[in-house]
């Protein structure tokens, strides 16, 4: 995604991210992140003394490869229970979304929405060292009170901003400080920890 800020990743893969472990990341605001279901994409970046918590997450080396296609059918039969084999996995996709009720990144129909659905907090991709927040506080506001989805993707979503919606980020040393994310920058950063770019 756009949003993640851009650098030569291909020969630089990081070693996964535990479960329940903070590690810094950096972002930028771009559509349509923080709107429509999409999450919040980062990149992992060393150094930058922003934090975000990987909580519940799976990892995957390249974004297209088969644990994305067996994560999406799982995600089909166990939240949904569509197992039809004469359909296409892009058609059971689009009756669950009907077709653009919720944003998905390009080939990989259904994402990042199933991941929130399966219960992940985070999605590391480990050679392009992107991360996808995709738990509740980055899907939708605090105290939504729309029962469908659709309803919650479309009136309770963050909006677009470079920090992650209601997600606790962290700053400092081993994420030692408290990060107050200032919405109005185009840049994550922590307010009075400014990050220089």
């Amino acid at each position: 995604s756009i949003g993640t800020v851009c650098e030569d990743s291909v020969n630089h893969a990081l070693p996964p991210v535990p479960p329940n472990t903070w590690f810094e990341v950096m972002r930028a605001a771009f559509v349509p992140e923080g709107t429509a279901g999409y999450g919040f994409w980062f990149k992992r970046a060393p150094g930058s003394g922003v934090w975000i918590y990987s909580g519940v997450t799976v990892q995957w080396w390249y974004k297209h490869e088969h644990e994305l296609a067996e994560f999406t059918r799982r995600w089909l039969k166990e939240v949904h229970n569509l197992t039809r084999p004469n359909e296409t996995t892009e058609a059971c996709i689009d009756k669950i979304t009907g077709k653009n009720h919720f944003m998905s990144e390009r080939f990989m129909p259904g994402f990042p929405m199933s991941a929130y659905e399966m219960g992940l907090d985070t999605v590391v991709i480990i050679q392009s060292r992107e991360v996808i927040l995709t738990n509740q506080k980055a899907m939708f506001e605090p105290n939504c009170s729309y029962p469908k989805q659709w309803d919650k993707v479309h009136h309770c979503s963050p909006g677009v901003q470079a920090c992650a919606g209601w997600e606790e980020l962290r700053a400092g040393w081993n994420a030692s400080l408290p990060c107050n994310c200032n919405k109005s920058m185009f840049i994550l950063n922590c307010d009075h920890h400014r990050l220089t770019v």
